[in-house]
């Protein structure tokens, strides 16, 4: 510990010692005063009012919000590269984070920032489940994508798609990312709103049809399109 460095601010309780390991001595100077450039940077239509980190530390999640828009976006922190589209809710939004082991994403309004109560929504933001990469996976995104790229990068159309969906029957049942690939397979007007989760219940309709609020109403006319009740309280919010 003879390389060890000992921080105290005047305050006891911010007195930090911590122990460095090194082949040579530190050069503190040149490490103080040397310009790292940023790995890449954020850039949204409107202030970034939060941030948060995945707890693998692979993806990053930020809010923008103003008086006219508020949505979220996430981003492969390795690559930079955004891993969503823009998040919203139709509502504002000010506070961001990660649940469920990175797979979603849950946004909210500050009250102090955005001086309104309002929404909070959650998103599936990943189906990973830390998977192992294979073959498999990639004959069947060419499959659901119906297009490749040959051996000098131009695409191509996908052949044997039957072939190729028949992979799915291999994978783990139980994987996030299996339900996903079975749920893409089905009609999309017969499928469930999200292969993660159950159908809307009831009770949840007549909840959201019971607000005075148009937002929550659009979502009930989404959920259940043939509900009378629903669509005459949303005519009546437009009057």
């Amino acid at each position: 510990d003879d390389k060890a460095l000992n921080f105290n601010n005047g305050n006891s309780l911010s007195s930090v010692r911590f122990s460095i390991y090194l082949d040579t001595e530190p050069i503190l100077e040149k490490i103080s005063t040397q310009s790292t450039p940023p790995l890449f940077i954020l850039s949204g239509d409107s202030p970034c009012s939060d941030l948060s980190f995945g707890r693998s530390g692979k993806m990053l999640a930020a809010a923008f919000t103003d008086n006219d828009s508020s949505y979220a976006k996430i981003w492969d922190t390795y690559s930079g590269i955004p891993i969503t589209d823009k998040l919203s809710n139709a509502r504002p939004m000010s506070a961001v984070q990660f649940i469920k082991n990175d797979t979603q994403l849950v946004v909210w309004p500050d009250y102090n920032e955005t001086q309104a109560p309002g929404l909070a929504s959650l998103w599936d933001v990943s189906v990973s489940d830390n998977i192992v990469a294979n073959a498999k996976y990639s004959e069947i995104i060419k499959a659901f994508g119906k297009k490749e790229l040959d051996e000098n990068s131009k695409p191509i159309k996908t052949t044997e798609i039957n072939s190729k969906l028949a992979l799915i029957k291999d994978l783990d049942p139980n994987q996030s990312v299996t339900k996903f690939f079975n749920w893409l397979q089905e009609f999309p007007s017969k499928r469930k709103d999200s292969p993660f989760r159950p159908m809307a219940s009831s009770s949840y309709i007549n909840e959201l049809t019971e607000q005075n609020d148009l937002v929550l109403l659009n979502e009930a006319v989404r959920l259940s399109n043939y509900s009378s009740a629903t669509l005459s309280k949303r005519g009546a919010e437009y009057i």
